[in-house]
């Protein structure tokens, strides 16, 4: 059983196509998410470029701190 919630207050029927919004993980994560701007753990970034270029500086040294990437092999 998944069991879904808005925000604080529980929502039981949500639309079909935003289920997966609802879910305890993927609000978990938005809980994470809304700490990190809070407290200010978060990168701006002017352009793509600057992006990719931070992003394989990061994929480079070997940063513990990244998630592992997804298997997509199945």
């Amino acid at each position: 059983m998944i069991e879904f919630t808005m925000g604080t207050t529980p929502c039981d029927d949500p639309p079909p196509d935003q289920a997966w919004f609802w879910t305890s993980a993927w609000q978990a994560g938005e809980r994470k998410a809304d700490e990190d701007i809070v407290t200010g753990r978060t990168t701006a970034f002017r352009s793509l470029e600057e992006f990719d270029a931070y992003a394989r500086e990061i994929v480079a040294d070997g940063d513990e701190n990244l998630p592992a990437a997804p298997d997509r092999s199945a």
